[in-house]
């Protein structure tokens, strides 16, 4: 499936870019009347942190609920779409999207892989009413959808499926009363290195043993949700490690989108069965996978004197590749180092001769900056006797 596709998923089911708040509610007002202003009430008092489930309401009709996500949701269900495609991900034989709700994701997943078994899981009966309605209008035989608790469902289907998927749910799956919610931290945590888990987290900790378990051996998870400090990605992440799972840092992303209301972040979060040889994941790579927009967009580079103070600086670090370059002419030996600090990568390109670079990039961009030194050392073959190797530290 391209991108185009994607596009063409959610024009096929009605769903456009949002409009402004003025026009969704005055055409909400027209075409639902009641239904939607007692919504917009609902909506409005969950945002002012009144418990109250705005599902059943919500999916009350396919028409409705299709309005409300196009609204609310659709920037980042289309930023996520895109993400899935670009990553190319090996065709699954069964996926469960959890916390379904309407089936809009759950669909688009048995589009783009059509010979999988997509299952979604809701605890809503309305959404799943509505889920069921959109994929029978769509024709889709490979997805079905089940009126489910999460944890009972996986508890049921250990082993069965090698994508599990949960988007904008599990802050609502991970989250009971007298547990702790730091889906909602703002500003409550600042610095990550507060953060401890206690007796509070259990019950997170317990349903992602679950989730876990019904994993394949080479299944992995990928959560998308809403976080607002990164704090709240350390939590969940340490919540993921005690659960006996793996963050990928290296397929882990950040989901930036645009909605009506303002700018939207939305940490998301790859994860896998954890192996005995994995080292922990660190504060300083979760700060990193929070900031990594940020600082890719920043293009830093420093050459000469520049580029020496910055490697002089680093302290101590692990390199993660090497290739040393010897011209053909004897003119002269290039190297190029892939440094790894806690938080950030250098590449140090130099030679014998005294020029040098230093470039910088987030940690979590590791897989394209391996491509990028393998792309240099390939095109130097022409010039150079070339020696390179990633270090075990780059293969992990």
């Amino acid at each position: 499936m391209s991108l185009e596709l994607v596009e063409n998923y959610f024009k096929s089911i009605g769903m456009h870019r949002p409009k402004s708040d003025g026009v969704y509610v005055k055409q909400g007002r027209k075409r639902f009347g009641k239904p939607f202003e007692d919504l917009t009430l609902v909506i409005g008092s969950r945002a002012n942190g009144i418990e109250i489930d705005p599902y059943e309401l919500k999916n009350s009709s396919l028409e409705l609920s299709l309005y409300v996500g196009e609204h609310h949701t659709s920037p980042m269900w289309r930023e996520f779409a895109s993400w899935l495609v670009r990553e190319n991900i090996d065709k699954p034989s069964h996926v469960l999207d959890l916390g379904c709700e309407n089936g809009v994701l759950t669909c688009l997943y048995g589009s783009l892989w059509p010979d999988a078994k997509v299952i979604g899981v809701e605890r809503s009966p309305a959404a799943v009413a509505c889920a069921r309605k959109l994929a029978a209008s769509l024709g889709l035989q490979n997805v079905c959808f089940e009126y489910a608790d999460a944890r009972g469902y996986l508890g049921e289907n250990a082993g069965r499926f090698q994508i599990i998927i949960a988007s904008h749910a599990m802050h609502e799956i991970l989250e009971r009363e007298r547990a702790r919610k730091p889906f909602q931290w703002k500003g409550e945590y600042e610095r990550i290195e507060d953060i401890t888990l206690t007796d509070a987290d259990l019950y997170a900790i317990e349903t992602l043993k679950a989730v876990g378990a019904g994993l394949t051996e080479d299944g992995f998870l990928i959560s998308v949700d809403r976080s607002p400090t990164p704090a709240t990605m350390w939590w969940y992440a340490q919540c993921l490690e005690q659960a006996g799972m793996k963050v990928s840092l290296n397929r882990s992303y950040l989901i930036e989108c645009q909605s009506p209301s303002g700018g939207e972040r939305f940490p998301l979060t790859v994860a896998r069965r954890a192996r005995r040889t994995d080292p922990r994941t660190t504060a300083e790579e979760i700060v990193s996978l929070a900031s990594f927009k940020k600082i890719a967009a920043m293009k830093m580079s420093f050459q000469e004197d520049a580029a020496d103070a910055i490697v002089r600086s680093l302290g101590p670090t692990d390199l993660m590749f090497e290739a040393v370059c010897e011209y053909f002419d004897g003119s002269g030996v290039r190297t190029l180092r892939l440094l790894k600090t806690p938080t950030l990568l250098v590449l140090h390109d130099f030679t014998n001769h005294g020029f040098q670079t230093a470039s910088l990039a987030p940690l979590v961009a590791l897989p394209d900056v391996l491509q990028q030194c393998a792309a240099i050392t390939s095109e130097l073959e022409a010039h150079c006797t070339v020696h390179a190797s990633v270090t075990e530290h780059g293969k992990r």
